[in-house]
């Protein structure tokens, strides 16, 4: 009984194997000519497709690039114009001040000319 097992067992992968193997159909050169040339095409193809999918990324790439150099652009200006728009107020109050600080010093001035103390004082402080 333990010689019959592994007897049958040899039998049946050699049938299994003789029955594996089926003739196949012979294929003329015609045949193997006309895949070759649907081979070439659909490579032709695909080299095609690449070179679209190649175009339309650099494509993309600067509309990328140019939406953001835009909004660089756009955030600068906004920054100067933000900074001057905070800078005006200041430069018409300091021009605003030197025009009082002229006219206080045109009346002291003045002044002087009448009170010899108030002279001695603005010359003290380089001022006459």
């Amino acid at each position: 009984m333990k010689k019959i097992f592994p007897t049958i067992i040899f039998i049946l992968f050699i049938f299994a194997e003789v029955n594996a193997y089926q003739q196949s159909e012979r294929i003329s050169d015609k045949e193997i000519i006309e895949r070759l040339i649907r081979l070439e095409e659909g490579q032709k193809y695909i080299k095609d497709e690449i070179k679209n999918v190649r175009t339309e990324m650099k494509q993309f790439m600067l509309w990328g690039f140019g939406i953001t150099f835009a909004g660089i652009f756009a955030l600068i200006g906004f920054v100067i114009w933000d900074r001057r728009s905070a800078i005006a107020p200041v430069q018409r109050e300091s021009k605003h001040l030197a025009e009082e600080e002229e006219t206080t010093r045109k009346i002291l001035i003045e002044y002087s000319h009448i009170e010899p103390k108030m002279a001695k004082i603005l010359k003290q402080f380089h001022l006459l």
